[in-house]
């Protein structure tokens, strides 16, 4: 997240566009964590009010509200090096895929 609202709503129309944050008053304090899972923790908490990336899921949407996307951050495939180029995603939709556990964009 980016930023904060207070909408209980945060259909799409709804979300705060960049150019509707404020400058705040109460300085930005980075609280340190071992991974997302502690992050996710942290902000469960309350003690972590702001996170300035994760993935929008609905899962998270039942405890946070998201503004509108403020970059993109591609994502790629990896593969051993003995494996074929992956052209698109239609090329391994039947293959098997791992995703780090735990992670700003994993569900």
């Amino acid at each position: 997240m980016s930023a904060l609202t207070d909408k209980a709503d945060t259909r799409d129309d709804q979300r705060p566009d960049a150019g509707d944050c404020k400058p705040t008053s109460n300085p930005l304090r980075l609280i340190p964590t071992a991974s997302w899972s502690e992050t996710l923790a942290s902000h469960r908490s309350g003690s972590c009010t702001l996170l300035a990336a994760a993935g929008d899921t609905a899962q998270r949407r039942e405890l946070m509200n998201f503004t509108q996307p403020h970059g993109e951050y591609p994502l790629v495939v990896a593969v051993r090096n003995e494996e074929l180029f992956v052209e698109n995603l239609a090329a391994i939709q039947d293959k098997t895929l791992g995703v780090v556990r735990a992670t700003p964009i994993s569900i």
